[in-house]
Protein backbone atom coordinates (compact mmCIF):
# COMPACT_ATOMS: atom_id res chain seq x y z
CA UNK A 1 0.00 0.00 0.00
CA UNK A 2 1.42 3.27 -1.31
CA UNK A 3 1.96 6.55 0.83
CA UNK A 4 -1.31 8.11 -0.53
CA UNK A 5 -3.43 5.16 0.27
CA UNK A 6 -2.23 5.11 3.94
CA UNK A 7 -2.57 8.78 4.11
CA UNK A 8 -6.02 8.43 3.58
CA UNK A 9 -6.92 6.25 6.66
CA UNK A 10 -6.96 8.15 9.40
CA UNK A 11 -8.69 11.25 7.68
CA UNK A 12 -11.43 8.51 6.52
CA UNK A 13 -12.10 7.85 10.01
CA UNK A 14 -11.63 11.05 11.34
CA UNK A 15 -14.76 12.42 8.78
CA UNK A 16 -16.51 8.74 9.34
CA UNK A 17 -16.64 9.09 13.48
CA UNK A 18 -18.88 12.46 13.41
CA UNK A 19 -21.10 10.80 10.71
CA UNK A 20 -21.73 7.75 12.37
CA UNK A 21 -22.49 9.81 15.51
CA UNK A 22 -25.22 11.98 13.37
CA UNK A 23 -26.81 8.95 12.26
CA UNK A 24 -27.03 7.28 15.28
CA UNK A 25 -28.06 11.14 17.06
CA UNK A 26 -30.96 11.05 14.23
CA UNK A 27 -31.88 7.50 14.91
CA UNK A 28 -32.47 7.03 18.39
CA UNK A 29 -33.90 10.82 18.44
CA UNK A 30 -37.93 11.00 17.87
CA UNK A 31 -37.14 14.70 17.05
CA UNK A 32 -35.33 15.00 14.19
CA UNK A 33 -37.22 14.71 10.79
CA UNK A 34 -36.67 12.42 8.68
CA UNK A 35 -38.70 9.27 10.31
CA UNK A 36 -35.94 6.76 10.75
CA UNK A 37 -36.73 3.94 8.41
CA UNK A 38 -33.77 1.44 6.43
CA UNK A 39 -33.81 3.03 3.73
CA UNK A 40 -32.95 6.54 4.93
CA UNK A 41 -30.22 4.51 7.23
CA UNK A 42 -28.90 3.30 4.36
CA UNK A 43 -29.20 5.92 2.68
CA UNK A 44 -27.45 8.46 5.35
CA UNK A 45 -24.52 5.68 5.88
CA UNK A 46 -23.95 5.46 1.98
CA UNK A 47 -23.57 9.49 2.33
CA UNK A 48 -21.36 8.93 5.24
CA UNK A 49 -18.91 6.49 3.67
CA UNK A 50 -19.06 8.63 0.13
CA UNK A 51 -18.57 11.96 1.98
CA UNK A 52 -15.65 10.47 4.55
CA UNK A 53 -14.13 9.11 0.70
CA UNK A 54 -14.13 12.53 -0.42
CA UNK A 55 -12.83 14.52 2.80
CA UNK A 56 -10.34 11.24 3.43
CA UNK A 57 -8.74 12.44 -0.61
CA UNK A 58 -8.26 16.33 -0.21
CA UNK A 59 -7.33 15.50 3.62
CA UNK A 60 -4.47 13.23 2.12
CA UNK A 61 -3.34 15.66 -0.18
CA UNK A 62 -2.72 18.09 3.36
CA UNK A 63 -1.41 15.34 5.18
CA UNK A 64 1.08 14.76 2.26
CA UNK A 65 2.08 18.50 1.68
CA UNK A 66 2.79 18.88 5.68
CA UNK A 67 4.40 15.69 5.71
CA UNK A 68 7.22 16.79 2.79
CA UNK A 69 9.03 18.96 6.09
CA UNK A 70 11.43 16.82 7.46
CA UNK A 71 10.99 18.41 10.88
CA UNK A 72 8.06 16.63 11.37
CA UNK A 73 8.71 12.79 11.65
CA UNK A 74 6.05 12.23 14.07
CA UNK A 75 3.35 14.05 12.22
CA UNK A 76 3.83 11.48 9.05
CA UNK A 77 3.89 8.14 11.48
CA UNK A 78 0.77 9.02 13.19
CA UNK A 79 -1.23 10.02 9.86
CA UNK A 80 0.84 8.01 7.77
CA UNK A 81 0.35 4.89 9.04
CA UNK A 82 3.15 1.82 8.42
CA UNK A 83 1.23 -1.55 8.16
CA UNK A 84 2.24 -2.27 11.56
CA UNK A 85 0.64 0.39 12.94
CA UNK A 86 -2.02 -0.15 9.82
CA UNK A 87 -2.61 -3.19 11.89
CA UNK A 88 -3.05 -2.31 15.21
CA UNK A 89 -5.58 1.15 13.92
CA UNK A 90 -7.48 -1.72 11.82
CA UNK A 91 -7.65 -3.68 15.11
CA UNK A 92 -9.20 -1.14 16.46
CA UNK A 93 -11.51 0.05 13.42
CA UNK A 94 -12.81 -3.34 13.73
CA UNK A 95 -13.07 -3.63 17.73
CA UNK A 96 -15.36 -0.33 17.50
CA UNK A 97 -17.69 -2.01 14.79
CA UNK A 98 -17.81 -4.76 16.72
CA UNK A 99 -18.80 -3.42 19.67
CA UNK A 100 -21.49 -0.76 17.89
CA UNK A 101 -22.74 -3.44 16.05
CA UNK A 102 -23.36 -5.15 19.21
CA UNK A 103 -24.54 -1.94 22.11
CA UNK A 104 -26.17 0.45 19.63
CA UNK A 105 -27.80 -1.77 16.81
CA UNK A 106 -28.54 -5.13 18.99
CA UNK A 107 -26.80 -7.46 16.44
CA UNK A 108 -24.80 -10.47 17.97
CA UNK A 109 -24.00 -11.32 21.32
CA UNK A 110 -24.74 -9.08 23.94
CA UNK A 111 -21.90 -10.39 26.53
CA UNK A 112 -19.49 -9.06 23.48
CA UNK A 113 -20.20 -5.39 23.77
CA UNK A 114 -18.85 -5.77 27.47
CA UNK A 115 -15.51 -7.60 25.96
CA UNK A 116 -15.26 -4.92 23.40
CA UNK A 117 -16.10 -1.88 25.73
CA UNK A 118 -12.55 -1.47 26.72
CA UNK A 119 -11.77 -0.17 22.82
CA UNK A 120 -15.08 2.11 22.83
CA UNK A 121 -13.29 3.48 26.23
CA UNK A 122 -10.18 4.21 24.45
CA UNK A 123 -10.76 5.58 21.32
CA UNK A 124 -13.30 8.24 23.58
CA UNK A 125 -10.58 9.79 25.28
CA UNK A 126 -10.47 13.08 23.07
CA UNK A 127 -14.09 13.35 23.60
CA UNK A 128 -14.25 12.83 27.44
CA UNK A 129 -11.37 15.10 27.47
CA UNK A 130 -13.64 17.63 25.52
CA UNK A 131 -16.69 16.48 27.45
CA UNK A 132 -17.54 19.98 29.31
CA UNK A 133 -17.54 21.91 26.33
CA UNK A 134 -19.11 18.91 23.87
CA UNK A 135 -22.52 18.75 26.34
CA UNK A 136 -23.10 22.26 25.47
CA UNK A 137 -21.50 22.06 21.69
CA UNK A 138 -21.93 19.90 18.29
CA UNK A 139 -19.21 21.34 17.08
CA UNK A 140 -16.94 20.09 19.89
CA UNK A 141 -18.43 16.55 19.54
CA UNK A 142 -17.57 16.73 16.00
CA UNK A 143 -14.00 18.22 16.80
CA UNK A 144 -13.67 15.33 19.56
CA UNK A 145 -14.81 12.33 17.51
CA UNK A 146 -12.66 13.59 14.42
CA UNK A 147 -9.41 13.45 17.12
CA UNK A 148 -10.70 10.38 18.27
CA UNK A 149 -9.33 8.86 15.27
CA UNK A 150 -6.00 11.06 15.17
CA UNK A 151 -6.30 9.28 18.89
CA UNK A 152 -5.93 6.40 18.00
CA UNK A 153 -3.80 6.60 14.92
CA UNK A 154 -1.36 7.23 17.67
CA UNK A 155 -1.57 5.12 20.02
CA UNK A 156 -1.61 2.32 17.19
CA UNK A 157 1.96 4.44 16.11
CA UNK A 158 3.01 3.46 19.73
CA UNK A 159 2.07 0.24 20.26
CA UNK A 160 3.61 -1.04 16.95
CA UNK A 161 6.71 0.66 17.93
CA UNK A 162 6.28 -1.01 21.48
CA UNK A 163 6.01 -4.50 19.78
CA UNK A 164 8.12 -4.07 17.17
CA UNK A 165 11.11 -3.57 20.37
CA UNK A 166 9.74 -5.99 22.17
CA UNK A 167 9.49 -9.20 19.04
CA UNK A 168 12.91 -7.78 18.11
CA UNK A 169 12.02 -6.45 14.39
CA UNK A 170 14.85 -5.05 12.61
CA UNK A 171 13.30 -3.53 10.03
CA UNK A 172 12.10 0.42 10.38
CA UNK A 173 8.40 1.47 10.28
CA UNK A 174 7.75 0.06 6.86
CA UNK A 175 8.25 3.58 5.53
CA UNK A 176 9.81 4.38 2.37
CA UNK A 177 12.26 6.86 2.13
Amino acid sequence: MGDFARGLVVPFFAALFPAVWYINRDVASEHHPPEPSTSNIVLSIVAALVGAAVFAVLGSLVVRSLCRDANHPWLRRVLVLDRRSLAVYGTLILGLFAWSLTEMAGLGPSWLSGVLEPVFYLAAVPLLLLGPIAIHSYPAVVLGLALSAIWLSLLSTVVAGVLERRLGSASEWGHRT
